[in-house]
């Protein structure tokens, strides 16, 4: 038996996924993950005077590192009845449990994500790891690599932080709190 998907959601989102026949990736600034929601800061050390250190904050505006991700979050099952047993799946993402669950043929889905067209940005899917809360140490050692990220005429490359972000993905992206 193929595995299941389940895609959570109010009502007016399904009547826009219904009329258009597809699903929405959200912007990852925009989610209502507690983790999620924080920005991710860092220490950068000054080029010419390596004692200077600041806060990446002064540099990037909040949710501005988020901006280039976009999520689409599906649960995943063998058996159609797992969907129905998640109260908080349909509290927090089933307007409180008057929304629905559209349930997906996970195959038939990654020959659609396989085919999408997507220009010069990268995509990628993976499952979520919930172990977050063990991995405190590897996020303080990427930001510390951030840091190393260095200003130059009070600019940084935002790009360069992104890009690390995504080879970053499995910490960053798909990392949860087992909350």
């Amino acid at each position: 038996m193929s595995k299941l998907l389940g895609h959570y959601t109010n009502l007016s989102a399904l009547e826009r996924i219904l009329q258009k026949r597809e699903l929405r990736f959200g912007p990852f600034d925009q989610t209502n993950d507690p983790f999620e929601n924080k920005n991710l800061e860092f220490t950068i050390r000054n080029k010419v005077d390596s004692d200077v250190e600041y806060d990446s904050s002064i540099f990037i505006p909040d949710g501005q590192l988020k901006k280039p991700f976009r999520l689409l979050c599906l649960s995943i099952s063998k058996t159609l009845h797992y969907f129905y047993k998640r109260p908080r799946m349909w509290s927090q993402y089933a307007d409180d449990h008057r929304g629905c669950c559209l349930i997906l043929d996970k195959d038939a889905l990654d020959v659609q994500f396989k085919s999408l067209k997507i220009g010069e940005a990268k995509k990628s899917k993976s499952i979520v790891f919930y172990d977050l809360d063990k991995k405190e140490n590897e996020i303080l050692l990427f930001c510390r690599q951030l840091g190393s990220l260095r200003p130059t005429q009070k600019q940084i490359d935002v790009i360069k932080i992104t890009d690390a972000m995504y080879d970053q993905r499995k910490l960053i992206l798909y990392s949860k709190m087992r909350d």
